[in-house]
């Protein structure tokens, strides 16, 4: 299972999704944009505090991966997701993505497949690839 998270750097702050975050993801399915959101999102804003008490966290709990919010500390304005799936433990491996939205953070869902690697040279939480492996 993946220990809950929170990351603040320079302006952003990436942490859980919390019932803090209702009045923005409401607004952002109300308005059929859900780019800031990750998959599986509500698609009906009655579904909203539900995802938000519980669906958004179920990845993270089961040990599958997590989803996050990208939220600007100035403001408290989510401005994107980043997440990791497909997590596999014994090997070692997850998929990231991201998203933001338009004009906030680079969009188009990008995600990388690697593994997470501990041996020389690599910093810790770095993605590693087939090239990086001895």
């Amino acid at each position: 299972m993946f220990p809950p998270v929170k990351i603040v750097s320079g302006g952003l702050e990436i942490r859980e999704f919390g019932s803090q975050d209702a009045v923005q993801v409401v607004a952002f399915v109300a308005a059929g944009d859900r780019t800031a959101l990750p998959p599986g999102s509500p698609g009906a804003v009655a579904d909203v505090d539900g995802w938000l008490a519980e669906t958004v966290h179920q990845r993270r709990l089961d040990g599958g991966g997590v989803h996050l919010a990208i939220v600007e500390r100035t403001n408290g304005e989510i401005v994107g997701s980043i997440g990791l799936r497909d997590t596999d433990w014994a090997a070692g491996r997850s998929e990231i993505g991201f998203g933001g939205r338009k004009g906030r953070l680079p969009t188009g869902g990008h995600t990388a497949d690697g593994r997470l690697g501990r041996h020389r040279g690599a910093r810790p939480g770095r993605l590693l690839d087939d090239r990086d492996r001895s």
